[in-house]
């Protein structure tokens, strides 16, 4: 993650008290809060968090339950 995304924490996530509401909080870090915190990351910190990740995803997203055999998944990205 470089810093032109860390920014739309203070830009987008942070003042958008309906995402934190939704994640139970009651806000969300400054983003040289978040930034630091990265920075600190170990190796293992890191694996830890793809892990997590990869298990969240698995379980909340249709993407991973979508049958490829079936036809194509259409994405949209910005």
């Amino acid at each position: 993650m470089d810093a032109a995304e860390l920014v739309e924490i203070n830009t987008r996530v942070r003042p958008d008290r309906a995402v934190q509401r939704a994640f139970g909080r009651q806000g969300c870090g400054e983003q040289s809060v978040v930034s630091t915190t990265l920075n600190a990351c170990t190796e293992e910190t890191v694996q830890q968090m793809r892990t997590a990740l990869t298990a969240i995803y698995r379980e909340h997203s249709q993407g991973f339950e979508h049958d490829y055999t079936a036809h194509y998944q259409l994405l949209d990205v910005e």
